[in-house]
Order: structure tokens, then C-alpha cells, then sequence
């Protein structure tokens, strides 16, 4: 056999390694499966706690796990914690950790970490840290690798399930990765890194952030809590485009460029490409309310009777079967389907007489009211937000109040909640059930919610025999004992009407066939979107157009 020279040795070398590359011997092997979500709010940052929006909050348990899951079923499962156990008074919950849990680095998640987790939280603040201050956690504590303790000040029954949102970070890459800040030795806690950076252990990892463009995500293939689908039906990657306007995200749609977008498609246009067999849409009813939310501290809105004049004048109804592709009224703060709603708690329906009366009852006068501007907060580039805004405008005119929609970004709308001099008259807004549990609604009509960078952080209700009942619940081992005293404030809070109560939405995410059925019910808003749950077709003839 003749030997090849080494000059020609090397370029058959780079030959082969060229045409592997090329052609690969699997030839049968499925391509990376890449899923292209367009939505149209802004991914300001991926620090896990500080999620104020959807698409935030539908990134971080891909990113990062819990310690318990949600269950639809059992309520909740283990997860991060093979197993806990709970203090006779309620007040010490002790978890034993897995071993071999990997974050993304290849590290392994111990007690530290959980501890680190925590304490980061709670020092850094975001609409997370706001809801577990409520619950008042106290210590956390260390016990050994794999044991760690939480000891709350006060028990609350809420903990356990407060949990799906307490994301475990890897506190040796956070602290590699520190700037100057406010908290001493630790700096920033590693905020700026975690703004575009992930320190988590959860299927996918995030490897690109452009701010108002773009997050994308590939699959963690070390995962150890599920297992991955076979390739062709797995999604690999996920690109998640920011795209203010509808009329863009359509169009890119329409064209192949996007798989799926976000359920805030307008419904008009829902309507005309639903007879189009290239896409299907998902669509179940979700404990999500909608609101209205008032700033009970900013004039003429301090007075009750106007409260319940606009709460009168309002067209709910339009709402439902002109503006959005559906769903019901909702009755009170939260969802009715927590055992905690209570079906007595009244619900304003559109009434002009009884708007005309309550109005007539305020301390301020017909002159006076036609002085105040109402600012009505909606999301830019939203067109349910925007049309309920200039409803409720239009509703205001009726009974001698100016209603002006003011277009914000959402990042802005939160920001400007956080002071009663800030926050907008009225926000549209909805709050999903992330944590299902009355406390994650309730929280927020007492001053323990106050100063929340989100919507209802920017109500400044406040009622002393709400607070105490609220505060009743929480002090509650017993199940039936806290629903009954949560049931009391509903009524309360619905007299005073602190912010509209408006239906429960019917989330319809249009998407190409080739995209397949989403999980539904998971147990907790949120998770049905982690992506490693969902398939792709790409044996589809449309999927193979569309990403050729």
C-alpha cells in the first residue's frame, strides 16, 4: 500500500473533518430544534426575585429551580428537597437537598447555595423579596451539605407554596462576578452580572440578552430531573424577540420568521387568521384577573363614593366580547379558583344611574372633579391595554371625570408605582397566580404591599379591619380558619373598591402547527411554559420551511 505524503495526509485530514461537518455520519440525525417566540414586552433583565412581567417570569423556571414543585394533583412535589419536615408550632420548615444536582456550570447545588439564595432576596428586594417579607421568613440556616432550615418569625401557611418562585442561584459564580454596591461585602449581590447572565440549574441556560431585541436560551443537556424528548421533537433553543408592535410581530408571524407569539395578539386580528390551517391556538381559561388598578391615595380617588362610581360606569362586558377573544367577570381580589374565593363578595356590574348617585355623594364638587386629570397607565404596543384604557376614558366622560391613556412602557408603569406621587390614577393591568395562594393577591391591599414595583404595589389602599383579618389569615394553621378570614376581607375590599375587578382572561397563543399541545393545568401559572415539556414537529414540511 502506498503511504500519502504528509503534506497530502493533512489536507485529507481537513477534507474529512470538513465534509463531517458538512454531512455528518448520522445523516438521519434531526438539526437542533429552535423555537422563535415574538412577543411584545420589553426582558429588562433575567435577576431572578426582580421578574415583573410575563415574559420574566416565563423565563425563570427554565432558568432556575425551585425547591418544592408545582403539582396539579398534590398541590406540590419534591424537587431541589428530596423531603422536608415541618415544627409542631409551624414556624421551621427543614429540607434535605438532592445530591448530584448540577448548575450550569458543572457545580453542585448544596445548603449554601439555598441559604445564599435567600439571604440575596431578601437584601436585594424585587416584587419576590415583597411577597416572602409578608410571609416574614426570619433565618435561614445551614445545618449541614445537604439540610438546610428556614425558621420564620411568624408561621404562615402560604411558605410552602411561596416556594415555586424562590429560585436557587449558584452563590460561588454570584460572587465571582460582584461590582461595587449597597450591601457591603457582597457588592451588588451580582445584580448587573444576573441582569444578563444566569446562575441557575434549570433545562435551559440563558446565552444571549440584547435589551428590547432578543433573549435566547439553549438547552442545559445535564438536567437531571426529566428527561430530555428525542431530537425532532425536543426544543434545543429558544429565541424570545421583543417586538413592541403588533403590527411587526404579525407580519414576522404571518411570514415563517416566529413559531409562536405571545397571547396578546388583538383579538381582531386572532379572528382573521383563525381559518388558516398552518396555525393553531391554545386556549384555556387561567386563574389570571384583570384590574383596574386606582391610586387610593391620589385625589378625587381618596373618596369611595367616586371609587364606586367608576366602578359602576365601567363596561365590563365590552371588554370580554369586543376587546378580548373572551372569558368571564371575576368577583373580588382573587381567583375564584383558589378554596380561599369567596362567591358572596359582590360585583360591580355597568350601572349610569348608580354612577351618577355615587358621584353626586363625593366630597368633591361637579367643578372640581372636571379639574382632575386621570392618568390611565397602559402597556405600550398592547392593544387589549390600550383599548380598555380609552374604555375606561370614554366610561370617566360619562359621570364627569377626564380619563387621558397614557402609553408606558411596563418597566416604567412599575417603576412609577414604588410612591403614591408617582403612580399613575389608574393602571390596566392583570395578576397571574404564579403563587396559588390568596396571600400573593391579598398582600397588596394592606401596607405591607405598598411601594411594590408592580401595578397593585401602587393602590395605597387602606382598610385597618382588612389588614387585620389578612394578618388573621396568616397566623392560620388551620386550613378552614385562614380561607374564613380571607373570605371577610373579599367582602370588605369589594365596599371599598379599591380598583376594578374585571374578568379572569382565556389565554389564546397562536402558533404554527408544527408547534405542539402546551401542558395545562401544571399547578401553578408559569410553569406550563417550561420549554422542555413542549414539542416541535420538525419532520413538518412548515417547520422546514420556515427554518430552511
Amino acid at each position: 500500500m502506498k503511504r500519502i505524503p504528509g503534506r497530502n495526509w493533512r489536507l485529507l485530514t481537513a477534507f474529512i473533518g470538513l465534509y463531517l461537518i458538512l454531512f455528518p455520519l448520522s445523516a438521519g440525525a434531526a438539526a437542533p430544534a429552535e423555537l422563535r417566540w415574538g412577543v411584545e414586552m420589553e426582558v429588562k433583565s433575567l435577576e431572578p426575585g426582580f421578574e415583573s412581567n410575563n415574559w420574566e417570569r416565563v423565563l425563570m423556571p427554565n432558568l432556575y429551580d425551585p425547591l418544592v414543585f408545582p403539582d396539579p394533583e398534590k398541590t406540590l412535589k419534591p424537587w431541589i428537597a428530596e423531603s422536608w419536615e415541618i415544627s409542631p408550632d409551624g414556624k421551621s420548615y427543614t429540607f434535605k437537598l438532592r445530591k448530584g444536582v448540577k448548575f450550569h456550570d458543572g457545580s453542585e447545588v448544596t445548603a449554601d447555595d439555598v441559604v445564599f439564595s435567600m439571604e440575596r432576596m431578601m437584601a436585594t428586594g424585587g416584587q419576590t423579596a415583597t411577597y416572602f417579607k409578608a410571609i416574614k421568613p426570619g433565618t435561614t440556616k445551614r445545618i449541614d451539605a445537604y439540610t438546610v432550615q428556614f425558621n420564620l418569625d411568624k408561621r404562615n401557611p402560604a411558605f410552602l407554596q411561596a416556594l415555586f418562585i424562590f429560585w436557587i442561584v449558584n452563590k460561588d459564580l454570584v460572587m465571582k462576578n460582584l461590582e461595587n454596591g449597597p450591601h457591603g461585602a457582597f457588592g451588588d449581590y451580582g445584580k448587573k452580572f444576573l441582569d444578563t447572565q444566569d446562575a441557575g440549574s434549570g433545562p435551559y441556560r440563558a446565552v444571549g440578552l440584547k435589551h428590547g431585541d432578543s433573549v435566547v436560551l439553549e438547552r442545559f443537556p445535564e438536567y437531571t430531573f426529566e428527561k430530555w424528548k428525542a431530537a425532532g421533537k425536543r426544543i434545543d433553543r429558544v429565541k424570545m424577540y421583543i417586538r413592541p408592535e403588533w403590527v411587526t410581530l404579525t407580519s414576522m408571524f404571518k411570514k415563517g420568521e416566529l413559531d409562536i407569539v405571545s397571547w396578546g395578539m388583538p383579538a381582531a386580528t386572532q379572528r382573521k387568521i383563525r381559518k388558516d390551517d398552518r396555525f393553531v391556538f391554545f386556549e384555556e381559561a387561567m386563574p389570571v384577573p384583570w384590574y383596574l388598578i386606582m391610586n387610593n391615595k391620589k385625589p378625587p380617588l381618596d373618596d369611595v363614593n367616586v371609587r364606586k362610581a367608576i366602578s359602576y360606569v365601567f363596561d365590563y362586558e365590552t371588554v370580554i366580547t369586543r376587546i378580548l377573544t373572551g372569558g368571564k367577570r371575576s368577583r373580588g381580589p382573587v381567583p375564584d379558583t383558589f378554596p380561599s374565593w369567596n362567591p358572596e363578595t359582590m360585583m360591580y356590574v355597568r350601572d349610569l344611574d348608580k354612577a351618577k348617585a355615587y358621584i353626586k355623594k363625593s366630597k368633591y364638587t361637579p367643578d372640581q372633579l372636571k379639574g382632575f386629570t386621570l392618568d390611565i397607565a397602559a402597556v405600550s404596543g398592547s392593544e387589549r391595554f390600550k383599548k380598555i384604557a380609552l374604555l375606561a376614558a370614554s366610561n370617566l366622560s360619562e359621570i364627569g371625570l377626564n380619563g387621558k391613556v397614557k402609553p408606558m412602557r411596563w418597566t416604567d408603569i412599575c417603576e412609577a408605582q414604588v410612591k403614591p406621587e408617582s403612580a399613575a390614577a389608574l393602571v390596566v393591568c392583570y395578576q397571574s397566580a404564579k403563587v396559588p395562594h390568596a396571600q400573593d393577591y391579598m398582600v397588596y391591599y394592606t401596607p405591607e404591599g405598598w411601594h411594590t414595583p408592580v401595578p397593585a404595589g401602587g393602590m395605597y389602599y387602606d382598610n385597618p379591619k382588612v389588614t387585620e383579618l389578612v394578618a388573621k389569615a396568616k397566623d392560620a394553621l388551620d386550613v378552614e380558619e385562614q380561607n374564613k378570614a380571607y373570605k371577610e376581607a373579599q367582602k370588605l375590599i369589594a365596599e371599598d373598591a379599591p380598583s376594578l375587578f374585571l374578568h379572569y382572561t382565556v389565554r389564546s397563543w397562536p402558533r404554527w402547527r408544527y408547534v405542539k399541545e402546551i401542558p395545562w393545568p401544571v399547578g401553578s401559572i408559569f410553569y406550563e411554559s417550561r420549554f422542555i415539556w413542549w414539542e416541535m414537529d420538525t419532520a413538518d414540511a412548515y417547520y422546514k420551511k420556515n427554518h430552511k
